[in-house]
């Protein structure tokens, strides 16, 4: 797929009075909501040093089934919303804003409510490819990423680039936020329709096109035995 540089991410930020403030990082300021509340801005750093400010200090915490195939990559079995010791999830949501598929809906469930909320009032014209950056809410991180990705309606329409921009983008955007341990679920390889061999080979390709040494951990976390075999056997093939 063709890369995804420099894209734009709209961050939204819970400032210590509770209240929405939001960073134009063109002019460096902070601007009040306008329209639904939600404007797009480039990374800059005004917007990381804020970012790294509201990152929560977890300490890593270990998982037996967890094991570690390439630098700071490493595979889990187990729940995404139920990891601990990292900063932030990565996963992908249409530009319908929909929560479907049981990996959304579950995230929806331990988040809240609210974060659908969020979500509808500060996602505002979304593409396919950008990333947004929202607080954690019920979840034990202090932010969850999402990458839009089209709707699919058919299995000729899942193209790879797709899939690709999911993992490009969480890794470059938790890079920029100044983060060092996300998760990532398998995105695609349910509802989605990608296969476990080809989705885990796309995972892994994006993300070591966009890793940069900065991160401590990039955890992989499997719900389903033939997930996790999946992305072992292509992780030991690249090792």
């Amino acid at each position: 797929g063709a890369p995804c540089i420099a894209r734009p991410y709209s961050v939204s930020a819970r400032a210590e009075s509770g209240r929405i403030r939001q960073i134009n990082a063109r002019t460096k300021t902070t601007s009040p909501p306008a329209g639904r509340g939600r404007f797009p801005v480039f990374v800059s750093s005004v917007v990381c040093d804020i970012l790294r400010r509201m990152s929560l200090s977890i300490p890593p915490s270990g998982h037996g089934s967890n094991a570690r195939f390439s630098g700071c990559i490493t595979l889990a079995r187990g729940d995404i919303t139920q990891q601990t010791g990292i900063d932030a999830i990565v996963t992908a949501i249409p530009l319908d804003l929909s929560f479907e598929g049981s990996l959304n809906e579950s995230l929806l469930a331990a988040a809240g409510h609210d974060l659908d909320a969020f979500v509808l009032e500060n996602f505002f014209r979304p593409r396919a490819g950008d990333v947004y950056a929202t607080p954690g809410f019920g979840l034990p991180v202090a932010h969850i990423l999402f990458v839009t990705i089209p709707v699919w309606r058919a299995d000729f329409e899942r193209a790879d680039r797709d899939l690709l921009r999911c993992f490009r983008g969480g890794v470059e955007t938790a890079q920029k936020m100044g983060l060092k341990r996300i998760a990532f679920p398998p995105i695609g390889m349910g509802q989605g329709g990608f296969s476990p061999a080809r989705g885990a080979r796309l995972a892994l390709q994006g993300i070591k096109e966009r890793l940069r040494g900065e991160l401590a951990e990039i955890r992989i976390v499997c719900d389903r035995p033939a997930l996790y075999e999946a992305f072992a056997a292509r992780m030991e093939k690249r090792s």
